[in-house]
């Protein structure tokens, strides 16, 4: 890439660069239905999945100008890896009464997910100048995250006369979040990565709390079906960052 500067020359930038990914995922769904006898069955839908990721990427870059050659120098190495997993399940109970239409349904759900990773950081940059001058990054990241979630669901219908049905429903869910990312820089003392980076480290934790309830009235005819319902959401919510303080 050249930059014309002027009549005299200009600046000539050289990069080359290298990029490397590895992604694999995994994912397994299964679903089993038990009827336990005409009144009752139950649904178990059970997902899991699994990622590992591993990506790397290299660069070189030279500035130059004219007949007074380079200007500055850059390189640039980083080295990311990564794994977690996701599952989610869900248990469903259905049961019908001797009553047409009259129904309950009771359904449990828990998620979890897990992630963790690493990544290497060495960037040089060096400026060809009266003085010359140059600044080094190397830095070493670590990141974690974990999460659950746990839910049900309430569900109970019952007719009214021929064709409307009222329904009452009631879901609770309960969530929780951790999240941890933290950054070394080497210190070419020890030759370990033991300088903490204020800037890129955090740490937080975080809590939802749902509670939801409502009820509904449907109408079905011949020609068409008429409904009507209302619901009501409480939601709690709590964060909690432990870095910075």
């Amino acid at each position: 890439r050249t930059f014309f500067l002027s009549q005299e020359g200009g600046q000539t930038y050289n990069e080359t660069s290298t990029s490397e990914s590895n992604n694999f995922n995994h994912r397994a769904n299964v679903r089993l239905e038990y009827t336990i006898d005409t009144m009752n069955t139950i649904f178990f839908t059970p997902q899991i999945s699994f990622q590992n990721n591993r990506s790397k990427s290299n660069l070189k870059g030279l500035t130059s100008y004219g007949d007074a050659g380079l200007i500055s120098a850059l390189t640039n190495s980083i080295d990311s890896k990564s794994s977690g997993f996701n599952t989610n399940n869900n248990l469903l109970y259905m049961h019908k009464f001797k009553k047409d239409r009259r129904t309950i349904s009771v359904n449990a759900g828990f998620q979890m997910n897990n992630k963790s990773g690493r990544s290497n950081l060495y960037s040089t940059s060096v400026y060809y100048t009266a003085s010359d001058t140059g600044e080094v990054v190397d830095q070493k990241t670590n990141t974690a995250s974990d999460g659950y979630t746990a839910s049900g669901s309430l569900s109970y219908t019952e007719p009214v006369k021929k064709s409307g049905q009222l329904t009452f429903n009631y879901s609770p869910s309960y969530n929780r979040n951790n999240s941890d990312k933290t950054t070394n820089q080497m210190d070419t003392l020890t030759d370990t990565y033991s300088i903490l980076d204020t800037v890129l480290t955090n740490r937080f934790n975080n809590l939802v709390v749902t509670q939801k309830g409502g009820i509904a009235y449907r109408i079905r005819k011949e020609k068409g079906m008429f409904n009507i319902g209302a619901d009501y959401q409480n939601v709690y919510l709590q964060g909690s960052q432990i870095f910075p303080n």
